[in-house]
């Protein structure tokens, strides 16, 4: 099976709402799409975002070297495009992800059910209206959320009141999920206690807590990566 044709488009998305990180509070997405035809008229259409932080590409280095490809992929077999998508994904894994999701869904190789359930992470960012903040979390876990993301960074005093309300609810106990905590530094239970101890954490569930609680530094041994990766549930990041 060869590939028909490949058409690249950008397009400014508008997010239902801010999504708001440590550096920036994003509104949109300035997209660039990637759809693939294939001989038989099926088609896929994949996806690249540039986003600050969190990867080291630019929206002009995606479109560039989409363009680049794209001649490269007209009428080339399925085989052959997977070896360029492995080529581009070693220095630009954005604009590769963007070929290669395209391609999955042009060959069929990955099928939606009819019926999905994706255990998804729910955003909520710092704030000093902490009653609300709470009210959102317990929302999400209601509505059958098990990881709840909280980003953090823009101002202290607020990640530590956002903190301790959140921690003080017990969310941990009541849904049965581990509390994760992203920190800048940590060597060992003593740190962890006075953690807890600064949020002003009642004895009893500081206690429970320290079973659960996964205490990770902001250096990560190559080694260590495997157990990071089953770490699925959290509270506290950043």
């Amino acid at each position: 099976m060869k590939i028909r044709k490949v058409r690249l488009f950008s397009k400014e998305c508008q997010l239902a709402k801010p999504y708001e990180l440590s550096f920036v509070t994003l509104t949109s997405f300035k997209s660039t799409f990637v759809e693939i035809e294939l001989e038989n008229h099926s088609s896929g259409l994949g996806e690249a975002t540039a986003l600050p932080g969190y990867g080291m590409e630019t929206s002009e280095q995606i479109r560039r070297i989409l363009g680049r490809v794209r001649t490269e992929l007209q009428g080339a077999t399925l085989d052959q495009s997977w070896q360029t998508v492995n080529r581009v994904y070693s220095r630009f894994p954005f604009a590769a992800s963007a070929i290669g999701t395209a391609l999955e869904f042009a060959s069929g190789e990955f099928v939606l059910p009819e019926k999905l359930s994706i255990p998804l992470l729910y955003p909520v960012s710092a704030s000093r209206n902490t009653k609300q903040l709470v009210e959102n979390v317990r929302l999400a876990f209601e509505r059958g959320f098990r990881t709840v993301k909280v980003k953090i960074g823009k101002d202290f005093d607020t990640d530590l009141e956002s903190a301790r309300a959140l921690l003080q609810e017990s969310f941990n106990i009541r849904y049965h999920i581990p509390v994760l905590i992203i920190a800048y530094d940590s060597e060992n239970d003593e740190k962890i206690r006075k953690a807890l101890a600064a949020y002003k954490i009642p004895s009893r569930i500081a206690k429970n807590m320290i079973t659960d609680l996964k205490y990770i530094t902001n250096k990560i041994e190559k080694e260590e990566i495997p157990g990071v990766l089953i770490l699925r549930k959290g509270v506290l990041d950043e």
